[in-house]
């Protein structure tokens, strides 16, 4: 009798329900830092919060509709902080289509700063002060459209990164695919 190989490949999808702690840990994410946000564009799990820390601008934080409102928390061990710097760049050498245009920067909870941001990186000052939690409200976008498709490519908070096992950079939405 002949036998025959099959080759069989299945393809896992994360439910949209599913937060962005628990796609970070089936990301491998490694480290004290951590990031979540108010919500996420189409529920996909490739634009979460922590796509805004990774050190690659060609991943983002894409915040769902609307816009206006929608806030990304980074949480990290304690540090020096007096700006924040937020990056809005396309992936590849593309061109934005919609941007931030004001947001709010708030550290561990205390009145925030209103900011004017744009696309390229923007350095936004604060009062000097040790911090473990950054909050950045959307306030406004470059189309005022609630459906904007805003990207928050980077946010540094005084060099707080998130990490993913090498392994799991496909999952994690690094792979640059």
């Amino acid at each position: 009798a002949a036998t025959a190989a099959v080759a069989v490949s299945t393809q896992v999808r994360p439910a949209a329900a599913l937060s962005e702690r628990d796609l970070d840990a089936l990301a491998g994410a490694t480290g004290s830092v951590t990031a979540t946000s108010s919500s996420r564009a189409f529920d996909l799990p490739t634009v979460r919060a922590s796509q805004a820390l990774d050190g690659h601008p060609d991943t983002a934080w894409i915040p769902g509709s609307p816009v206006v409102g929608a806030t990304l928390t980074i949480t990290a061990p304690r540090r020096r902080v007096e700006a924040i710097g937020i990056t809005q760049v396309a992936p590849g050498r593309g061109r934005l289509l919609d941007w931030a245009t004001r947001v709010l920067v708030s550290v561990d909870g205390r009145p925030g700063v209103v900011a004017a941001v744009g696309p390229g990186t923007t350095g936004v000052r604060i009062p000097a002060t040790t911090a473990s939690r950054l909050a950045i409200t959307i306030l406004a976008t470059h189309s005022g459209r609630p459906t904007a498709l805003i990207r928050l490519s980077e946010v540094d908070f005084a060099g707080a990164r998130t990490s993913f096992l090498p392994a799991a950079a496909a999952v994690a939405g690094q792979d640059g695919d």
